[in-house]
C-alpha cells in the first residue's frame, strides 16, 4: 500500500510516499521518494504560488496512485508559528485547504475512471498535533534523518520533507497498527468485512469527529 503525505504551505510543500507492503531492514517502509514541491514563480502572489504547486501535486497522484493521501492541517496553536499575523495564517490555511481539495478531487476523478484499478483509498486532513505530540521540529528530524538515511536536514531547513516523511510513517506505524485491535464499539458487524486500508481511514474518519452512524454510512456509500 501506497502512503502520500503532504506538508502544505504557500511557499513550499514538503511530500513523501512510502510503500508499507517492503520494509527495509530496521522495519521502516520503503521510501518512494520525499521532497520538497515549490511554486513556479517563488514571488508570485499567493494564490498563484499556491495554484502552480497543485498542479505538481496532480502530476504526483497521477503517477503513483496512492492508497492513503494524508494533509497536514495546522493545530489551534499553529497562530504562534505567525506571531500574531494573521493574514500569514489565512494565506497559511489557504493553501491547506486547496491541497485537500486537488487531492479530494483526484479521488473523485479516479474512482470514476475506467482506466483506474479499483482499490481502497482515502484521503484525511490530520491535526499536527495528533502525530508529533509537540515535539520540536529539530527533534524528528534527527528521528528522520535516522530512519531514512538518504534524508539530509541540510536541505530540508524548514523541515517540510521531515514532516511529511513522519506523518506517513505515523499512519504506518500508528493507524495501521491499530486497525488490527478489537472493531470500536458500534462497528463489529462491518469491521469484519473491511480491508486494512478501509480499517486505518475509519480510524482516521473517527478522529476527525465521525460518530458511528456517520462512518458506518460512509463506508456503505464507498465499499463495493
Amino acid at each position: 500500500m501506497i502512503i502520500l503525505a503532504l506538508d502544505p504551505s504557500s511557499t513550499c510543500t514538503g511530500c513523501a510516499l512510502l510503500d508499507d507492503s517492503e520494509a527495509t531492514l530496521n522495519g521502516t517502509p520503503r521510501l518512494i521518494e520525499a521532497g520538497l514541491i515549490r511554486p513556479a514563480r517563488p514571488r508570485a502572489r499567493s494564490f498563484e504560488r499556491v495554484e502552480s504547486m497543485t498542479v505538481d501535486v496532480s502530476q504526483l497522484l497521477n503517477t503513483h496512485s496512492p492508497n492513503v493521501i494524508l494533509v497536514e492541517f495546522p493545530s489551534t496553536h499553529t497562530g504562534a508559528r505567525h506571531q500574531g499575523a494573521g493574514f500569514g495564517l489565512a494565506v497559511y490555511g489557504f493553501a491547506v485547504g486547496a491541497m485537500w481539495q486537488c487531492c479530494r478531487q483526484w479521488l473523485s476523478d479516479a474512482a470514476h475512471s475506467p482506466r483506474t484499478v479499483q482499490a481502497s483509498r482515502g484521503c484525511s486532513c490530520i491535526l499536527a498535533d495528533n502525530w508529533t505530540r509537540r515535539v520540536a521540529k529539530s527533534v524528528r528530524q534527527r528521528q528522520i534523518s535516522l530512519l531514512f538515511p538518504s534524508y539530509r536536514a541540510a536541505d530540508d531547513p524548514g523541515g517540510d520533507i521531515a514532516d511529511a516523511l513522519g506523518l506517513a510513517l505515523w499512519y504506518c506505524r500508528d493507524v495501521q497498527l491499530k486497525s488490527n485491535y478489537p472493531a470500536p464499539p458500534g462497528l463489529e458487524t462491518v469491521w469484519r468485512e473491511l480491508s486494512l486500508e478501509e480499517k486505518g481511514t475509519a480510524l482516521l474518519l473517527l478522529q476527525e469527529g465521525f460518530t458511528t452512524e456517520e462512518l458506518i454510512e460512509h463506508l456503505e456509500r464507498v465499499t463495493p
